[in-house]
């Protein structure tokens, strides 16, 4: 959403970063916006998450972002 609408609908910050956190965090978004598109940084239970809610996963890194300007 942030690309297309230039907004960040939800920011979630844990200790923890895994599968478990991911996926309770884009199943509350899912719950409250529907399935979109995730984009996320390099963390490697993201992909994993995303597969398992049935959504599209993409890496949005800051080198990416530059090369595009």
């Amino acid at each position: 959403m942030e690309s297309v609408h230039r907004y960040i609908p939800w920011i979630y910050m844990s200790y923890h970063k895994n599968i478990m956190v991911a996926e309770l965090f884009l199943r509350t978004l899912v719950k409250m916006y529907g399935k979109h598109v995730v984009y996320t940084d390099e963390g490697v239970w993201y992909p994993d998450a995303c597969k398992l809610l049935g959504l599209e996963h993409r890496i949005h890194t800051y080198i990416l972002h530059t090369r595009r300007a």
